[in-house]
């Protein structure tokens, strides 16, 4: 089933996952959105702003890099309610976080 589904998409001209992931690598960085960790291959994860259980897309402009760590913990609560409960995740750290979906995204081509 889930082979059709890309099938389907990639007949529609959905970008594929690994594009979805170099794309929010050059807009973000390789960095969880949320603790700041480098990320390697086996941590990176998408995360949904909107979740897709509250309405969300499964587009760019509602996608973030996070570690599965914090893509876990934060499971489909609000975007606003896990920043605020997330200053214990990144003790001492100093980012604000802001979500700028189509900040660096010029160039970058998914098709």
């Amino acid at each position: 089933m889930e082979q059709e589904q890309r099938r389907r998409a990639a007949k529609l001209g959905a970008p594929d996952r690994r594009k979805k992931f170099a794309a929010l690598i050059v807009r973000d960085g390789d960095f969880c959105h949320y603790c700041e960790r480098e990320l390697d291959d086996d941590c990176r994860s998408l995360d949904h702003v909107i979740p897709r259980s509250r309405g969300g897309v499964n587009a760019l402009f509602n996608l973030v890099l996070a570690c599965k760590r914090c893509n876990n913990l934060r499971g489909d609560m609000d975007y606003d309610e896990f920043v605020e409960m997330r200053s214990w995740i990144a003790k001492g750290r100093q980012k604000r976080l802001t979500y700028k979906p189509f900040e660096g995204l010029a160039g970058v081509t998914l098709v």
